[in-house]
């Protein structure tokens, strides 16, 4: 497969809100921080990723130069011209796919951060023969399916700012499999503090099917 790296940001906008309206302006109202929009919009682009077959990338919501949170893949095809058109579209499903995962948590939130992935998307559009409105409802659609991951992944987000690979697909596997992803996430966090103080290589590491933690 192509070789392929993207930085998914949630770009900062002066003076930008992220609270929305829901309903009538007198009626319940999503109150709710930068940090919730922004860990919510990066397991909207995570949990896309990972259904839509990309792997191995990182996950963060801490604030660097002009981003509040990013999803970094490797495995991206916005800078390679030669990739499928299939590919492509799957491309610009993950980043539509922030923004819908703000709109399920805030259905009237606004796309004040989304600007750099809705570039993105429509220079891929260009390559595409496909409408934005088609796959902006498969970025929908698919966030719908799969809530219970997105609100895993960015609940916790919001507590460890920053989540690995191995991190990201533990929790998601575990809920697919119906078991508890917060111990599961607790037991492949006690794994990797293990394997640290017992002088880990320090590169991409992960648990085997024997339970042994070992550099990939």
């Amino acid at each position: 497969m192509h070789q392929r790296i993207v930085d998914l940001r949630l770009v900062v906008i002066p003076g930008a809100g992220r609270t929305a309206t829901v309903g009538e302006p007198e009626k319940e109202r999503c109150l709710m921080d930068n940090k919730t929009f922004t860990a919510y919009h990066e397991a909207g682009h995570a949990v896309a990723a990972y259904r839509l077959g990309v792997d191995g990338f990182d996950i963060s919501v801490v604030v660097k130069d002009d981003a509040l949170g990013h999803v970094l893949c490797e495995d991206f095809h916005c800078t390679v011209y030669n990739a499928g058109a299939n590919e492509y579209a799957h491309d610009i499903i993950i980043l539509f796919a922030g923004y819908a995962a703000e709109k399920q948590l805030c259905p009237n939130a606004t796309p004040d951060g989304s600007c750099s992935d809705d570039e993105k998307a429509r220079h891929l559009l260009s390559i595409v023969n496909e409408s934005e409105e088609e796959l902006r409802g498969q970025a929908a659609e698919l966030i719908r399916d799969n809530w219970l991951s997105v609100e895993a992944v960015a609940s916790t987000l919001m507590r460890y700012k920053q989540l690995s690979w191995e991190e990201l697909e533990t929790i998601i596997d575990a809920g697919d499999d119906g078991d508890d992803w917060e111990a599961a996430f607790q037991r492949l966090r006690e794994a990797m503090r293990q394997f640290k103080n017992e002088g880990g290589c320090g590169m991409r590491k992960i648990i085997d099917p024997n339970g042994n933690y070992n550099c990939r």
